[in-house]
């Protein structure tokens, strides 16, 4: 838990890291949440979910379901305001995030931050993955391994509307949404793609790009302004949200 310097009770902002729902933990997300409770003024609680191949498809989103539903219940007990919850992810995360906030459907969760989300099996074509899936960070083979090992080999997992976020139910339940894309990211056009579901399902959507950003570019603040950007760009539009 990272909570702000200043007199609570805050806003609570669930965290859920990134890492292909195979790596990442507490440690590699520590700045990031850091910055987030900075810039957004929240008190966040980064879940440290179980991961794959040793506990695959659904233990993260049991997990992350479960820590959402604990923040909900006890958030006073450590200075938040149960009455003002957002849910925020990178990557994999992201996806978890969303399909927690979708699962709990709470009216006290009132934001949804979403960076560069996993919303489909990389073995559906785009466009990105054909332009980034090479020397940009995240391959594709790198993605497929991840999904591998997430999936445990469950064919009928790859459609199933807790992994698939394209196209499946439900999407109109969520809150307002805030969606982050890159242009060098294999990941950029189901991003895009989901913000356009989002919006046509009346959600109140926010859809920022960065076309000259990669993926992971929200840990690498030391050589690019432009993971930073995301972060307090996102942190900022928490503010308004909460």
């Amino acid at each position: 838990m990272y909570s702000p310097d200043t007199t609570g009770p805050w806003p609570v902002l669930l965290y859920v890291h990134g890492g292909g729902f195979v790596i990442g933990d507490l440690e590699t997300h520590d700045k990031v949440c850091r910055t987030l409770c900075n810039h957004a003024g929240m008190l966040v609680v980064a879940v440290d979910y179980r991961l794959a191949p040793e506990h695959p498809f659904p233990a993260a989103t049991d997990d992350t379901e479960a820590a959402l539903r604990w923040v909900l219940a006890n958030a006073a007990t450590w200075g938040g305001d149960a009455g003002r919850i957002a849910v925020a992810g990178d990557s994999a995360g992201a996806q978890l995030a969303l399909v927690a906030a979708r699962r709990v459907r709470s009216a006290n969760v009132r934001a949804l931050g979403l960076i560069y989300p996993v919303a489909q099996h990389p073995d559906e074509s785009s466009a990105s993955y054909r332009e980034n899936g090479e020397g940009k960070f995240l391959t594709t083979g790198v993605v497929r391994w991840f999904m591998a090992s997430y999936l445990g080999g469950r064919a009928e997992a790859v459609y199933h509307p807790d992994y698939a976020l394209l196209g499946s139910a439900g999407l109109e339940s969520l809150p307002a949404t805030w969606v982050a894309t890159m242009g060098h990211d294999p990941l950029r056009d189901e991003g895009h793609a989901l913000a356009e579901e989002l919006a046509s399902a009346e959600v109140a959507m926010t859809h920022r790009h960065y076309p000259e950003a990669i993926h992971a570019c929200i840990h690498f603040t030391a050589v690019s302004p432009i993971g930073l950007q995301v972060m307090t760009e996102l942190a900022q539009w928490l503010r308004e949200q909460v």
